[in-house]
């Protein structure tokens, strides 16, 4: 499905029957009636209903109806934008864009966004992660992800703020945070929790890392000269300088008071946003109930 379409596929009740059916948002047939607790519900057409159909009391003297959805942050929202809306999320569509194409309403997108961006950060579970292992390579920075260019003007917030970054070579995974102060004993202490022994460590020279040669193997390339060791292509940093840059074109705009819930949607993206546009729109609408 292409994205342009999927708007138009929003609006269909029979696509969001479907699509709420499948990820098992959708009540089941037979449950004893609610209201006369003698008859069951029976699956019934409706047009008003939002995804075209209702659960009807099949009782002759009942026949009470309720919404076929299950009771989840679903049932009291507009399907159609919601599910837009967590669409154009999973594809990273620019909130200003969202509502030029669309009409919705500012506080309405801003709303459902940061609603997204907390479940994200929510089922991103980092308390026993870890990378690298014996032999495997990994590269490590830290950056500011804003500053003022050639030092002019006002100092910027964000200038106060150090984030620490670990790329993982073969495996394309990454682990960032936010820290509190950028010195080698606190790199040291987040290193020592999330590199498994044997970990092969690439970085810049900069002397703050001197302090983790103690337990890991450490190639460093001095930036002031080069990108990469004239003398070991493999010794560099290009992967994780990379990672900066569209980590920096995602976090435009960020407050830095929300640096760490954003850097943890930017990490989800990365590990569950990987397959394709209907794949993610499942595991995401069962995410977000």
């Amino acid at each position: 499905m292409k994205f342009a379409d999927f708007k138009t596929f929003c609006e269909s009740k029979d696509y969001l029957y479907d699509l709420f059916k499948r990820n098992e948002l959708c009540l089941a047939e037979g449950s004893l009636c609610d209201a006369c607790r003698a008859s069951t519900y029976k699956k019934q057409r409706r047009k008003i209903a939002q995804v075209g159909f209702v659960l009807k009391c099949s009782g002759k003297t009942c026949r009470s109806e309720k919404s076929i959805i299950k009771n989840s942050f679903f049932n009291n929202n507009k399907l159609s934008k919601l599910t837009f809306l967590a669409g154009a999320f999973i594809k990273n569509k620019p909130i200003s864009m969202v509502i030029e194409d669309t009409g919705f309403n500012e506080k309405t997108v801003y709303k459902y966004f940061n609603y997204f961006r907390s479940k994200c950060a929510e089922n991103l579970d980092f308390s026993n992660f870890q990378l690298g292992g014996q032999g495997i390579e990994v590269e490590i920075d830290e950056t500011h992800l804003f500053t003022r260019k050639y030092h002019r003007g006002n100092v910027l917030a964000s200038e106060s703020v150090w984030i620490f970054g670990i790329f993982e070579r073969n495996s394309k995974r990454v682990y960032l945070e936010v820290v509190p102060r950028r010195d080698g004993a606190t790199l040291y202490n987040i290193l020592y929790t999330r590199l498994l022994p044997g970990t092969r460590v690439f970085s810049d020279s900069w002397r703050g890392y001197n302090i983790i040669r103690q337990n890991f193997e450490v190639s460093s390339v001095n930036h002031r000269l080069s990108f990469v060791d004239p003398n070991d292509s493999n010794i560099h940093t290009n992967n994780i300088e990379r990672l900066w840059r569209t980590l920096k074109n995602d976090m435009r705009g960020c407050q830095v008071n929300n640096y760490n819930i954003h850097l943890k949607e930017f990490m989800f993206r990365r590990y569950f946003f990987n397959n394709s546009f209907e794949f993610n729109l499942d595991l995401f609408i069962k995410l977000i109930q």
